[in-house]
């Protein structure tokens, strides 16, 4: 072991030795030097202890003894003892959340050394003044017995050195949780937003049912055929909804049923994936119903990898009338199919990954859901509710998505509260309530370095904030502002409120100036999805995001309306009461009008839903439904 390595593992137990050496206690390093276990001390220790150090009789017991500290505790079940009224008890340098009381230490280790008062009236002492050549008599005056220890006072101080070192061990533990799970769904969301991105190259800008119905639409227009169709396959999952549909376009003499027919026959007699076909006699086909509609037909696969994920076909050309579709109409109707089969082979790509990372998220608020059985599919209600209001408060679609992953995601900051909190039945003490409150920072500090969730954040670390201010974790107040009152700031100041970076002697020089709590949007966001990094104070941040005040109206009406550890639920018009009640002091009152005139219904469904499943995971449990 270098120097270097043993100094970097000592640096990580620092905090361990700062604790032990303000109780007054030395610590002594035990490392291998020339083939031989020594100790030695780095920082402050009593003139005994330095006498011990450096006595050769104390070193050698001390290397005798390693394979007794190096497994401690010792067989006493205390620490080890050296000499009469001296020991030592060993610090784990990299504690392991896995390991067992009688897994060996690496070879070197930081230790507690105590000097007991029995150590004076021992033999070892008298024998320690004659190798270091020190008076005994000078020597018992000139230490302070007052600052000796006891084995009492060594066994509790060794236990207290356990419990420190189990605790970092579940610290490191939890660190890792957190950042594997951050890790993961950073991992999953770019691989989405690439995907997405792979959909935007092919100007797509409207969803995949429009865009093939509109790709249907003028292709026939440009081909000049009397009709086509596009069939999609009807066995592929990951087409979602659009298994076995049909888009058609033109003079249609047949159903819309009996064209899916044709599309389906077509699919099933063996067309070569990467070969466009023109059946001059479709009668070989043998669908007779087909002759009303066209005399010829062109067939072009749409295929990925040489599977087939549908067909385009039409017929009969238009200009001049009566022609024959010809290779130019084939090759045509080909680009395009190969262009639309890259089109859909990224949609369902996108599907699969989209379903995944919703699948992901919803586990993951499965997970922490199952830390109470009584909050069994809260997450995903809030989501529902949050989304049902959004949606009512006519927000865009894109925003109304966004608000439904903050609310799916919005208790991931459970992840760091204990489940003896969580499911105590009782009234939480004040630092039960603490751990409790801590769960909004928690969840952002999770999803802070996933640059896809940055406006998922503020909803997130604010839905526990109060109209009135009263809420946590920073006493937001009211609704966030959007402009700046700009009498009542100077040209500087206003150039620094409009940078898109701020950093944090800035806001430190804008709190000390006392310019207006109001800022632009752009610094709003930034503010407020990273001001956890930036230590920004509640009073500059304005109001409440606009995702934490909908998911604060859709989390209370869902805590409301369930059965918890600590009280059953309340009925639905109770529940509405409440809300009207508590509009314009916990929640915004104009979403809180809104909310109360909601269609409830899907939200019962899925209560019932969940009530279900819970009752069949643990044996029977009834949650309660709101009627």
């Amino acid at each position: 072991m270098t120097l270097m390595a043993l100094n970097l593992e000592s640096m990580s137990m620092d905090p361990i030795r700062r604790r032990i050496e303000s109780l007054g206690i030395t610590s002594v390093i035990l490392a291998a030097d020339s083939g031989k276990m020594r100790a030695r001390i780095e920082g402050s220790a009593r003139w005994i202890e330095h006498l011990l150090i450096d006595c050769a009789a104390f070193q050698a017991t001390i290397h005798q003894a390693w394979q007794e500290i190096r497994t401690s505790p010792g067989a006493d079940g205390g620490p080890v003892t050296l000499w009469p009224g001296v020991w030592l008890t060993p610090l784990l340098a990299a504690p392991h959340p896995r390991r067992r009381q009688t897994d060996p230490l690496p070879d070197h280790c930081v230790a507690a050394l105590f000097v007991g008062t029995e150590f004076l009236h021992s033999e070892q002492f008298r024998l320690l003044c004659d190798m270091q050549r020190v008076d005994y008599q000078a020597a018992l005056k000139r230490i302070d017995v007052a600052q000796l220890a006891t084995r009492r006072e060594a066994d509790r101080v060794s236990t207290l050195i356990e419990w420190m070192q189990s605790d970092a061990a579940d610290a490191e533990r939890r660190g890792k949780e957190v950042y594997g799970l951050s890790s993961e769904l950073g991992e999953t969301y770019e691989e989405l937003s690439l995907l997405y991105k792979l959909a935007m190259n092919m100007t797509v800008d409207q969803p995949p049912r429009h865009f093939i119905a509109d790709a249907c639409h003028e292709l026939q227009q440009v081909v000049g055929m009397r009709w086509l169709a596009i069939q999609l396959v009807a066995d592929d999952p990951r087409l979602n909804d659009l298994q076995g549909e049909v888009f058609a376009a033109g003079d249609l003499v047949l159903t819309h049923d009996q064209i899916r027919g044709v599309g389906l026959h077509l699919m099933n007699i063996g067309l070569d994936p990467n070969l466009p076909k023109v059946i001059d006699d479709i009668h070989s086909l043998g669908l007779p119903e087909l002759s009303r509609q066209s005399s010829d037909l062109l067939v072009v696969p749409l295929a990925t990898d040489n599977r087939l994920i549908g067909v385009l076909f039409g017929g009969q050309k238009l200009d001049p009338p009566g022609a024959n579709l010809t290779t130019v109409d084939s090759k045509l109707c080909g680009a395009l199919a190969n262009s639309l089969s890259i089109f859909i082979e990224n949609f369902m790509l996108y599907e699969d990954m989209q379903a995944m990372f919703m699948g992901t998220l919803h586990a993951l608020t499965s997970a922490i859901d199952a830390k109470d059985s009584y909050t069994f599919g809260h997450s995903e209600r809030v989501a529902l509710m949050s989304r049902m209001l959004a949606e009512a408060a006519g927000l865009d679609g894109q925003v109304v998505e966004r608000v439904y992953v903050a609310g799916l995601i919005h208790d991931v900051g459970k992840i760091g509260v204990p489940e003896a909190v969580l499911c105590k039945p009782g009234k939480l003490t004040a630092g039960e309530f603490e751990q409790i409150r801590m769960h909004p920072e928690i969840g952002a500090r999770i999803l802070r370095d996933i640059r896809q969730m940055k406006d998922i954040i503020p909803g997130v670390l604010s839905h526990h904030e109060r109209w009135d201010g009263h809420g946590y974790p920073f006493g937001l107040a009211g609704a966030e502002v959007t402009e700046l009152q700009s009498d009542e700031v100077t040209k500087e100041e206003v150039t620094e409120l409009q940078s898109d970076e701020v950093t944090k002697e800035e806001v430190t020089e804008l709190q000390s100036d006392e310019v207006t709590k109001l800022i632009t949007p752009s610094l709003r966001h930034s503010v407020t999805s990273s001001s956890l990094l930036h230590s920004v104070t509640p009073s500059l941040l304005g109001g409440i995001p606009l995702f934490g005040r909908l998911i604060a109206l859709a989390d209370s009406f869902d805590a409301m309306s369930s059965t918890r550890t600590y009280r059953s639920r309340l009925e639905h018009g109770q529940v509405i009461n409440e809300i009207r009640r508590c509009a314009g002091t916990q929640f915004d009152p104009d979403l809180a009008s809104v909310f109360v005139e909601l269609d409830f219904e899907p939200y019962r469904q899925m209560h019932r839903r969940h009530e279900i499943a819970a009752q069949q995971s643990d044996g029977g449990r009834s949650d309660g439904v709101t009627k």
